[in-house]
């Protein structure tokens, strides 16, 4: 019986041992996973600022050439915008039929 009750103890003991390394042992995945999530975070967030940038600095550039072909074309100018403002027109006027 004292044999028997030896074995029992040390299975439990053993049993014990597996789970708790079970445990670290899903914590350390846990974590890791945790710090690639953070890591591709913080990738993203900075790939989308310099999108942002990027855009910020191409619109200005636009504004800039389109303010300079204004001053230096400005009937060219009046005709596009015309042309626009009709064309804008036709459209919103075939909506509503």
């Amino acid at each position: 019986m004292q044999l028997f009750r030896r074995n029992k103890d040390t299975a439990v003991s053993e049993a014990a041992q597996r789970a708790i390394s079970a445990s670290d042992q899903l914590g350390r995945i846990a974590q890791k996973g945790a710090d690639q999530a953070t890591a591709t975070l913080a990738n993203v967030r900075e790939q989308g600022r310099e999108a942002a940038e990027t855009a910020s600095e191409s619109f200005a550039d636009l504004r800039s050439t389109i303010e300079t072909s204004i001053r230096e074309q400005p009937m060219t100018a009046l005709f596009i915008a015309a042309i626009a403002g009709a064309a804008f027109g036709a459209f919103l006027r075939s909506g509503n039929k």
